[in-house]
């Protein structure tokens, strides 16, 4: 260490980070990892600190280095179902109220007064998620090194709920990664971070060209640009399509086209509902296939009316 300049930086929190046969008169506990930084890092984190956090099933506990906190642009974000309200059991509730409110309303505004109920309730969940979280993780601080049974009983009880937490944070950060193919109970909550991070980078425009050949980088500049492009991209073009259908073959026979054309049926929605991933990303309304699919017996009725008014125009 000091042939190589290194610092060991100060550990906060409980001063073990391995410990071995929890709850048995024969607990060992040791300060097994550490972190270290040559003078010249230190220098450029001056705040710098090592935190001592929970471990979830290891026999390590992870060890956080934090550096100067990240200044973040606050952004306004529209509503999205967030799958793990399903494991609520309210939220049934929550939804019938929000779609049968207006018994005479359409279906564009039973759609958006659910999604106002579900938001309001879904951000009390989540203060009381985090505040139940942060209480297990309080509390399960103030028992480690404490070997007596009923500490230890009482650890162990902590310890399961902060799991189920941490099961619920996996679903909500599996929800925004979009990696289908990984099981719920993984606990891959990283992963699924990290992988929400770099979808939100490949997603994040930071410049663009105008219709002058100008590249725009601020916020404001960027926003008028896509709208100039979309207002030109969808505007009534005239244009004479004879030439081209002319020359298209027909395909369709009498009988495919009865079948097109022939009256939709309920069942036909729901059977295509039932077919999509859940995951699958939402509409314009936030709504994504599993809620559709999870309350259909709520709001399958009013969807399939407005479909069928939809395609008869």
């Amino acid at each position: 260490m000091n042939d190589c300049d290194l610092t060991d930086i100060q550990l906060e929190g409980h001063r073990f980070t391995w410990i071995k046969s929890r709850g048995s008169p024969n607990v060992i506990e040791e300060r097994l990892d550490r972190a270290m930084v040559s003078g010249d890092w230190l220098a450029l984190f001056p705040e710098v600190k090592l935190i001592n956090l929970l471990a979830s099933h290891s026999d390590h506990s992870p060890i956080l280095l934090h550096t100067d906190p990240v200044h973040r642009t606050k952004y306004t974000y529209s509503f999205k179902f967030e799958n793990l309200w399903l494991k609520e059991q309210d939220v049934g509730e929550v939804v019938e109220l929000g779609w049968c409110r207006e018994s005479c309303a359409e279906v564009t505004e039973r759609v958006e007064t659910c999604a106002d109920e579900l938001q309001r309730w879904g951000k009390r969940k989540r203060v009381r998620f985090k505040e139940e979280a942060e209480a297990c993780r309080e509390e399960m601080e103030n028992l480690r090194g404490k070997t007596d049974s009923s500490n230890v009983m009482r650890y162990q009880e902590l310890h399961n709920n902060h799991a189920r937490i941490l099961i619920q944070k996996e679903a909500y950060w599996r929800q925004r990664a979009k990696m289908h193919w990984l099981k719920e109970g993984d606990l891959n909550t990283k992963f699924f971070h990290m992988s929400a991070n770099a979808r939100n980078k490949v997603k994040k425009v930071v410049r663009l060209v105008n219709e002058k050949d100008v590249i725009v980088t601020k916020q404001e500049d960027l926003c008028e640009v896509a709208k100039n492009y979309f207002d030109s991209l969808f505007k009534a073009a005239d244009g004479n399509h004879d030439p081209v259908l002319s020359i298209i073959q027909q395909k369709v026979t009498a009988e495919d086209n009865e079948r097109l054309t022939a009256p939709i049926l309920k069942e036909e929605i729901h059977n295509a509902l039932m077919q999509m991933h859940p995951d699958k990303s939402p509409g314009p309304d936030g709504f994504n296939p599993a809620f559709y699919q999870q309350f259909w017996h709520i709001c399958g009725d009013d969807i399939f009316s407005a479909v069928k008014t939809w395609l008869d125009i």
